[in-house]
Order: C-alpha cells, then structure tokens, then sequence
C-alpha cells in the first residue's frame, strides 16, 4: 500500500512540476510575444482617417506609421491638411472616420488630457510672470510629480537645452532663441510619447531660425523623442527630419528620407515643392533595356533610366525633373549625355554660386546652378548656349498636364 501511495505521489509531483514547467513555459512565450509586439508596434498610426468642414475635404483617408524616437517633419503648402493633421492628433479636432493608435492603443475619440502629448506652439506660450524653471515645472506640478522628482527632472531638462543658468529668469529677459528652447523643454520634460510642434520657429529671424534648427535636432537625438513637426518651411525639413511627408491638397502626396524626397520625387509637384526642378514635358520615343528616349516638344531628345515600379509604354507623355545644380553650361567642344539649346534670359551671382535663368526654343524655362566665377559677362542675356547633364540626373514622371 506505502509503495502504492508513493508511486501516486511521485506522479502527483512529477505532474505538478510539468504543470508549472508548461505555465513557465506559457509565461515566457507571452512575455516573448509582448516584446515582439512592442518591438513592431509603431509610436503612432494613423488609419483612414479623415477630416470634413462641409463639403470641403480639409484631410482625404491618411494611413500613417511613425516608429519611435522618429523625426518626422509633416511638410505642404498652406491648404494641404498639415494643421489638421497635428490638430486632430493632439484631440483639438474630432476625427470623422477612421482610427488614430498612441503605443498600440486606440486613442481617436479620447480627450487631449489623456492622450498626454505635447505640444510646443510658435508664439511660445510660456508664463510672463514665473521664471523658467517654474514655466518648466508647471506641467510636472500639474501631474503630481513630487518637488523632489520636479527639481531633478528640471535641471536635467535645463542641461539638455544649455539654459541652466537661466533657471531664475523672466522669459522677456530672453532672446527668442532661448525662449523657444525653454517652450521644448517645458513640453519634453514630462517624457510625452510623443512631440507636436506646430511652425515653431516661424517668428525667428534666418540667422536664429538656422542657429534652432540645428539645435532641435541636437535635442531630439539627445532625448530621443518622437517628434511631429509641422512647417511649410522645405529647407527646415530637408535639413532636420528623418523622414518627411509630404502633403498637398488633403492626402500625402510622398513621404520618405530626404534624400528619397529631393533625389527621386514621385510627383511632379514633389519634385517641385522641395527644391527648384527643371520640368520638360514629352513623350516617350523609344525603350531599350534600363533606357528610354523622351521627345521633348521642343525636337530635342532627353534619355532616363527606367526605374523599378514603373511600367511605360512607347507614346506615353511623362515629364522630366532635372536639378539646376546638375545642369552645366557646356564649352564648344563639351558634350554630355543630354543637351538642350536655349538662350540666356538672366544669370545672378548669389554669393558663391550664380543662378542662370534661360528658356528653351518652345519658350520652357530652365535654369542651372553653378559656381560664381570671377569674370564680367561670362553669361550674357541673349546669349545662346548649350546646356547638358547626366541621364543618372534625369527623373522621368507621369505627365498628365495634357491628359
């Protein structure tokens, strides 16, 4: 009987300790599968989501992932649904349809206090009467942070944006330089997910704006934040943003790197928006192997490489993109791999470089960017040259201009 009874309690263990063995084992799958998730779940998504004022369309159906730590830079003209975008994502404006996700978790319809992201505005919006490190602490006091965890997270917030020793002054006691780092810091100080910036340097003179560039991007990688910034401002993007996207009239028109944005736009207005483009419309006259031939309505021949994802006929009219500083002003026995006739209309020397207006014989203006040479009348108006650039420094587009 004693030997019967143990045989059961050694099956009684045995199977208690497979049980927790396997609830372990359940355990560590799940905290697995939570990391996994974690790892591929985006800061923010937005899904369809769309925005109306009657029978305007302010934002047409978005679908938009942005992984954290991301700089992110929402770029277009005014009109294109840039605002709209940031407003609806801080709670600001209701959504009409479609879903926005913070960390994984359905946000659309909750209100701004509990989405807790930050916003920093252009006009600054910081307290006349309380000293920066107060402004800083505010929002910190508002969600019951001891005093102790309050003065340690304000002067760690004060050494990122080098203000420490102005913690004891008046924000009119401060340039405006120094009054948008403490506008950053008194929204990053409170860790948000995520950082909306709203045209912040917009009120800034060239020489400060570039100074605030150049230290925002030295913040975002110090803190490693994920930040959404909104400007209409393409040089701020370009020299900023990990990623920009690109918005025009209620929808994305592009989003990618910069590089993907000026180098291979996938628009014409793209292509345009960003940077200054060289567009000549015509039709495609050959295709062979990586190559296509393209008859410029002015009877001259423009060859592109075919890029991948495009699939062109014989017929079709498509727009070349060329930027002026790939275009150069050929010697007489200068030859290149595409060349247009055209004539001077005008040539301004812009310190080191000097930017070359001219028109083609159908009256389509071009221009090339080049280095300023110190010589009188080197590009005289009415002179008529011979401009050329590489086939590697062509883009061929759809044209649907004549559509």
């Amino acid at each position: 009987m004693r030997a019967v009874q143990s045989n059961r309690s050694d099956s009684s263990r045995t199977s208690r300790e497979h049980d927790g063995s396997s609830v372990n084992e359940k355990s560590s799958h799940s905290e697995i599968d939570k990391s996994v998730r974690a790892i591929h779940t985006p800061k923010l998504r937005l899904e369809n989501v769309t925005k109306s004022y009657g029978a305007v369309s302010a934002l047409r159906p978005t679908s938009l992932d942005v992984p954290a730590g991301e700089f992110l830079t929402i770029l277009g003209p005014s009109g294109s649904g840039k605002t709209t975008l940031l407003q609806m994502l801080a709670g600001l404006v209701t959504v009409d349809e479609g879903d926005i996700w913070l960390d994984g978790k359905r946000a659309t319809h909750s209100p701004p206090h509990e989405r807790g992201i930050g916003m920093v505005f252009q006009n600054y919006a910081l307290f006349p009467h309380l000293t920066v490190a107060q402004n800083i602490s505010f929002p910190l006091e508002m969600r019951g942070f001891t005093q102790s965890e309050i003065q340690e997270r304000v002067r760690k917030i004060l050494e990122v944006v080098k203000l420490s020793h102005a913690a004891d002054r008046l924000p009119q006691q401060l340039s405006g330089g120094q009054q948008q780092r403490i506008a950053f810091a008194r929204c990053a100080v409170y860790q948000p997910p995520i950082i909306l910036m709203d045209e912040p340097l917009g009120a800034l003179d060239k020489r400060l704006r570039d100074q605030m560039q150049t230290e925002i991007r030295r913040i975002h990688k110090e803190l490693k934040a994920t930040i959404l910034y909104v400007t209409h401002d393409q040089e701020e993007a370009m020299s900023m943003s990990d990623r920009i996207c690109l918005m025009n009239d209620g929808r994305i028109e592009q989003i990618g790197t910069p590089l993907d944005i000026y180098f291979r736009p996938q628009t014409i207005f793209a292509a345009e928006f960003v940077g200054t483009a060289n567009v000549l419309g015509g039709t495609i006259h050959s295709i062979s192997h990586d190559t296509m031939t393209i008859r410029h309505s002015g009877q001259a021949t423009i060859r592109a490489r075919l890029r991948s994802g495009n699939h062109w006929s014989v017929g079709d009219r498509v727009a070349t993109i060329t930027r002026p500083e790939n275009v150069r002003v050929l010697t007489q026995d200068e030859t290149a791999e595409n060349e247009l006739s055209v004539v001077i209309e005008d040539a301004m020397m812009i310190g080191p470089f000097t930017k070359i207006h001219m028109q083609t014989s159908d009256n389509v203006a071009v221009s090339a960017l080049t280095v300023s040479i110190d010589k009188e009348g080197a590009f005289r108006q009415g002179d008529r040259v011979r401009i050329g650039w590489d086939i590697n420094n062509t883009v061929a587009l759809a044209d649907r201009s004549k559509q």
